[in-house]
């Protein structure tokens, strides 16, 4: 909730949202975390570039839009190169399932 709380009228967040934000963050690292491990960038450049698909229950893109349901975000290497709601995922990649959570 935003209140409006101080003397010069700016909003600030109150406590209710601060444990939520950490949620974020910690679902945000474990994510780079995930994305940055060896398995998914091989040194290797004669190796094929692995396919990565994230299951997001949503996926908020930061622009403005709307929340997309259902989210896929697929990553090949080090690039996304795929996002929208429900998109195939490619035989052999490998999934993160965060479906019971929101992306950013």
């Amino acid at each position: 909730m935003l209140s409006t709380d101080r003397q010069d009228g700016t909003f600030s967040l109150t406590s209710a949202l601060m444990p939520r934000m950490r949620q974020i963050a910690a679902l945000a690292f474990m994510l780079a975390s995930a994305l940055l491990s060896p398995a998914a960038n091989p040194t290797n450049s004669s190796t094929p570039s692995l396919m990565t698909a994230i299951r997001a229950g949503r996926l908020i893109d930061g622009h403005g839009g709307p929340p997309v349901l259902s989210a896929v975000i697929l990553i090949n290497g080090e690039r996304i190169v795929a996002v929208g709601r429900n998109l195939p995922i490619p035989r052999g990649a490998r999934v993160i399932d965060l479906t019971a959570s929101t992306v950013l």
